[in-house]
């Protein structure tokens, strides 16, 4: 008999980095902003892109990987995500990557967040926003559960570097409990960035 509890999730990855997720079935054919570089692909399952023997809920909660269902929330896709309740974010322990955020949904995301977040206000032809990049990368798996890292692309997203009064690239702005409590303008060491990171979570 089959079991209406399960649903065969496929692995999908982004043309652009690799970055897998795990989606169910029904997502596909539906466009994914990747996480990790902001490229926008469609949702395809491809010759071998199944995950064998893996039922719904079988990943683990927390880490660098969530359900599909979860990748999707976290993503800003299309669908209602069948694990936290309307209104909740994923659980912010298994955001272990930076996170794309927008003017639309920078209030939820960023000032609503229950720990501290630091954003990254770049843009694409910015030489020194992709250098910081690595080290932004490093820090979200290091603070993964204590401090959500945030991408910002300025070039689509103004209304919000206004409001943050942001004039220079890179600026990393580090908000708890919905205020600024800290500001890096310009390609800041790793050591300096997590000076910051250490000083808001004290």
């Amino acid at each position: 008999m089959q079991s209406p509890q399960t649903a065969t999730l496929v692995d999908v990855s982004c043309p652009q980095c690799g970055e897998t997720y795990h989606v169910k079935e029904e997502h596909l054919g539906k466009n994914l902003k990747c996480r990790r570089c902001d490229t926008v692909f469609e949702l395809r399952g491809g010759p071998g892109g199944r995950a064998p023997g893996r039922a719904e809920g079988s990943e683990p909660a927390t880490g660098a990987r969530g359900s599909g269902a979860g990748e999707w929330a976290r993503a800003g896709g299309g669908g209602a995500p069948r694990g936290p309740a309307p209104g909740q974010r994923p659980p912010e322990a298994a955001v272990a990557h930076p996170i794309a955020v927008t003017d639309a949904d920078f209030a939820r995301t960023v000032l609503q967040s229950t720990q501290p977040v630091l954003v990254d206000f770049w843009a694409p032809w910015c030489a020194p926003c992709r250098a910081l990049a690595p080290a932004l990368e490093q820090l979200a798996a290091e603070y993964a559960g204590r401090v959500t890292i945030a991408k910002l692309n300025t070039d689509e997203n103004q209304r919000t570097m206004v409001q943050a009064g942001v004039q220079g690239l890179p600026t990393l702005v580090l908000y708890k409990g919905g205020k600024e409590v800290d500001r890096l303008v310009g390609l800041r060491p790793k050591p300096h960035i997590k000076q910051a990171l250490d000083r808001a979570l004290a």
